[in-house]
């Protein structure tokens, strides 16, 4: 670890300091070149970025693939063709495992997966025992590990709610699907949704049969046992559900909630958070985030409620943001911030979307985006974007807050490069992490930061990325002296209040003293952190 420093000292020396945000800003990329694309979805694992599209029209309609491996950087993968669909489900990613999830009139739910990173794609697997399928819903799909579980509605008698699962990331499927709600009496199902904890999942689902009431299933080993019939909750029906860790909250429309803290054994009414409509909900930990408004009606401000204990209790009072024109409204939570996106409609101008962000659980709220309307994915390093600029088909993508990487490092001992990360978002009046890892342990270092472009000269057997003005900061890895990839190093950066730094990023390369190798030290790729 090592102390923490601040941003100034590099940013006093930057000729023009205040940075003029365009809609869209210089280091977006164009996803879709050709195709103009709806229903978006993104997936993030590491450094793996990947987003997934279909076309409006004509049908059968297609979905396209793009993915990063750098963060967010670059997208060397665009308009991928994956296959003809009638829906697009969800998206997944874990490690080099990528999978989609779409569903064909004719021949119900398919999973189309890549298991080198989305480089390449295997055909569809159709994970439906249906030989006359009539319609289906887009399908819901989780992952944890290399076990898959799909989830869909699907017209095949009375009882209408099906899973599948894989157990070797989605090359093989069982023979025979599950019917969730068999043994009920005759009805109507509809909305599922699903919550993943681990290797648990739960699933909740209205169903008409016949007043309308909300059905809950659950598998406590990744969807091989289910409960032998689904329960009935006191909700009718649910719209959301979101959990964490071993916490669910379920909600309807009207604000009427439920809790458990023991993974769907018992259930306790919510209350307190003073939301008559509800439009979406997040959570992290035991933090939930509650977007909502005080009614159906449009205009109507919109409400931000937060819980810090799995929704037992809330703020005194929501937080309200005034809502001018009408938005699809997304909540996202991540470990120490949230994030709610608004998507205009596609005729509003001038912009067709925004995101805020809380660093105080909900107690106040900064924009850090007035240009992004068409997607976002959050994790604890970093926020992505898309935005579709109003009455136009391409979709941009770009990195708002967190941390992407360029070029390649140069070997130590052992012949092993070390590696620069970012942690943590890199937000105003927020301290994010960069780390060093892989390195020769118990070795001197120097973090080199600037907010000058990156260049790529020869420097040695390594190539510098970072240059003048430059502040070198100090480390030392731990680790046993001497050991190959034995040796990492916190440094941490403190990033001021000023408005003036947002959309800078901070270019950063380590060089560790390596005496194993010709050049006497050993370089990692660079890193940018991008500030909001």
């Amino acid at each position: 670890m090592f102390s923490v420093q601040t941003l100034w000292c590099v940013f006093a020396v930057v000729v023009g300091a205040a940075l003029s945000r365009a809609q869209i800003p210089s280091h977006a990329v164009l996803l879709n070149p050709t195709a103009s694309l709806n229903e978006i979805k993104i997936a993030r694992s590491g450094d793996g970025l990947h987003v997934v599209g279909i076309t409006p029209s004509p049908y059968p309609f297609f979905i396209h693939y793009a993915g990063s491996t750098d963060g967010g950087r670059t997208w060397p993968m665009r308009e991928v063709p994956l296959a003809y669909a009638y829906a697009l489900g969800d998206l997944v990613a874990e490690g080099p495992h990528v999978h989609v999830a779409v569903s064909t009139r004719w021949a119900g739910p398919f999973v189309i997966s890549s298991n080198d990173g989305g480089t390449t794609w295997a055909p569809g697997v159709r994970v439906s025992q249906e030989s006359n399928v009539l319609a289906v819903s887009a399908p819901i799909l989780r992952k944890n590990g290399p076990v898959l579980n799909v989830v869909w509605v699907e017209n095949r008698g009375d009882n209408n709610i099906y899973t599948n699962r894989s157990i070797d990331h989605g090359v093989t499927w069982m023979a025979h699907d599950q019917n969730l709600s068999a043994g009920l009496p005759s009805g109507t199902d509809f909305g599922p949704t699903v919550v993943a904890l681990g290797g648990e999942l739960h699933v909740f689902w209205g169903r008409v049969s016949p007043t309308v009431q909300t059905l809950y299933q659950r598998s406590l080993d990744g969807g091989a046992t289910w409960l032998p019939a689904p329960q009935v909750l006191a909700l009718a029906p649910v719209v959301l559900a979101v959990g964490d860790l071993h916490n669910l909250v379920v909600s309807n429309a009207s604000g009427a909630m439920l809790r458990s803290d023991d993974s769907g054994l018992s259930w306790t009414p919510v209350t307190g958070h003073g939301i008559t409509h509800v439009v979406d909900l997040a959570m992290c930990g035991a933090q939930v985030l509650l977007v909502g408004r005080q009614g159906n009606a449009f205009p109507i401000d919109v409400q931000l409620q937060v819980s810090d204990d799995a929704g037992a209790t809330w703020l005194s009072v929501p937080y309200i943001v005034p809502q001018w024109r009408n938005a699809t409204i997304t909540a996202r939570a991540t470990a120490d911030a949230s994030f709610v996106h608004f998507a205009f409609a596609n005729d509003s101008s001038p912009l067709p979307g925004c995101v805020i962000q809380s660093d105080d659980s909900g107690g106040s709220w900064r924009l850090v985006a007035g240009d992004a309307g068409a997607g976002i994915s959050t994790s604890v390093d970093g926020a992505l974007v898309l935005a579709k600029p109003v009455n136009r088909p391409d979709v941009w993508a770009w990195v708002l807050e967190g941390h992407t990487t360029f070029g390649r490092g140069s070997p130590g001992t052992g012949g092993l490069e070390p590696s620069l990360a970012g942690g943590d978002l890199a937000g105003l009046s927020r301290t994010f992490r960069l780390t060093v890892g892989n390195a020769r342990g118990g070795s001197l270092g120097g973090l080199f930061t600037s907010f000058t472009p990156l260049a790529d000269v020869p420097f040695g057997a390594a190539r510098l990325y970072v240059v003048d003005p430059i502040v070198t900061t100090p480390f030392l890895t731990n680790g046993v002296q001497g050991a190959p990839a034995g040796g990492s190093a916190d440094v941490y950066v403190a990033v001021p209040a000023d408005p003036a730094l947002a959309g800078f990023p901070l270019r950063s390369q380590a060089f560790v003293i390596d005496p194993a190798v010709a050049d006497g030290y050993a370089a990692t790729a660079a890193v940018e952190s991008w500030i909001r």
